[in-house]
């Protein structure tokens, strides 16, 4: 967990590279551009969009943690807790039917690398709004970089989780929040809701000024009282409403909330958070099948294999599961490489770039494109995007965050060739961000 990595950091820091940190800036941007297109899709093909950002994350770790800073949550208002990646993402597609704009500036990339086990990890922070209808929120987060596993992206956290904290000389204690004046607000808010007896809210806020001072005896004491004073039946309804709606994490935590305040019948409760387990094991199954039906479709029968077998756990004898492995072991991909062969001769003979640029993005997931391949589609995006706005649908900013996603792919596939006129391009791509 990232509370691992801040507290076992190396006692001695290393200093970045200006090349080191235009890498990791990089891939700062393309996550958060990747980020934006998933968030703002309005059902479009969200799951293209969401491999983009699981491609620029670092592993398949779904536990992974990431700073719930969507608009409204069941619990708090989304400011305080912590989601898994696969909670962010189900609650951007159900509660906010991807249509949720994206905005991100101030990317700062700390001077520092510090040591987690095997891996060494940067830390960057940036400003990041997001917009839903009428609401609007800016967040400062903190991202951590693995800069072992292609400056992929880790975990993205609140740096109001954390007092400043020095390792060596990397000070990664650069959010200037007075932690007492929040805690000081936080406790006028949760007292009001108190005297109001609306101790469900009161509950939140003291869990808020919790999560800030944990070892407060007195604060815990109200967490208490506000657990025995809320109606039983009122939780009740609420966590059997989040269960109709298909949140069951949400609705197992309170199932079990009221469990551990030893009211209500402990058999039905039990009953209700198995439920929960089942609903959770379900959309994990749903989940995992999509995106492997996903994979197969495009030829991507390595990752296809990979969310098979994921979705294989959770129902063992499943036939139709059990036939795709096998296809998928005897996949051919011959039919994917003839048509980026048709989209390459199509490009050489300069027709239709526009249609070229179409057929490559709809293999692209295949995993078979090579340097040339993705070099055609860095510079459309850079110097031609007009040209494929009209065939893709795409606006100005959709340019703008696939031009970021594709240059750092670009960027990784030439890392072995070094095809100076691919260097030239990125460099130039990368240049163009300082010029505005």
């Amino acid at each position: 967990s990232i509370i691992i990595i801040f507290f076992s950091l190396s006692s001695k820091a290393q200093s970045l590279t200006l090349d080191q940190t235009k890498d990791v800036e990089s891939s700062i941007i393309a996550f958060m551009s990747a980020l934006a297109e998933y968030s703002n899709c309005k059902g479009e093909n969200y799951l293209r969009k969401q491999i983009h950002v699981k491609e620029l994350h670092d592993g398949n770790d779904e536990t992974d943690i990431i700073f719930n800073d969507l608009f409204s949550s069941e619990n708090d208002g989304g400011i305080f807790e912590n989601y898994s990646w696969g909670q962010y993402f189900s609650s951007i597609k159900n509660d906010f039917h991807n249509e949720i704009h994206v905005e991100f500036k101030n990317v700062s990339v700390l001077d520092c690398i510090v040591r987690d086990g095997d891996n060494l990890y940067v830390y960057a922070t940036l400003e990041k709004t997001l917009t839903y209808k009428s609401q609007k929120s800016t967040y400062t987060i903190l991202i951590s970089v693995n800069i072992n596993n292609h400056n992929a992206i880790k975990e993205i956290v609140s740096p109001l989780f954390f007092k400043n904290s020095k390792n060596g000389s990397c000070d990664i204690g650069f959010d200037k929040t007075d932690i007492a004046a929040q805690v000081n607000f936080l406790r006028s808010i949760a007292d009001a809701f108190f005297q109001k007896k609306d101790f469900v809210n009161a509950k939140i806020s003291y869990l808020a000024i919790s999560n800030k001072i944990p070892n407060d005896l007195t604060i815990r004491s109200k967490i208490e009282e506000c657990i025995k004073l809320i109606s039983l039946k009122n939780l009740l309804d609420k966590a059997d409403e989040l269960y109709k709606s298909k949140k069951y994490e949400n609705a197992k935590q309170l199932y079990q909330d009221i469990l551990d305040s030893k009211q209500g019948d402990n058999e039905t409760l039990l009953s209700k958070i198995n439920l929960c387990k089942q609903g959770i094991t379900d959309e994990t199954y749903k989940y995992n099948l999509e995106l492997a039906d996903y994979f197969f479709g495009v030829a991507n029968f390595e990752n296809a294999r990979t969310y098979y077998s994921k979705a294989l756990v959770y129902k063992p004898s499943d036939s139709y599961i059990l036939m795709q492995i096998t296809k998928s072991k005897n996949g051919d991909v011959s039919f994917v490489n003839s048509e980026i062969d048709k989209a390459k001769q199509l490009a050489q003979k300069k027709r239709n770039y526009p249609e070229v640029f179409k057929i490559l993005t709809e293999y692209e997931l295949s995993g078979l494109l090579k340097t040339e391949n993705y070099y055609f589609l860095t510079l459309m995006m850079f110097k031609q995007f007009e040209d494929v706005r009209n065939i893709m649908g795409y606006n100005k900013e959709n340019c703008k965050n696939y031009l970021n996603i594709y240059v750092k792919k670009l960027k990784e596939i030439n890392k072995m060739e070094q095809n100076s006129k691919v260097n030239f391009l990125i460099d130039e791509v990368i240049n163009s961000r300082y010029q505005k």
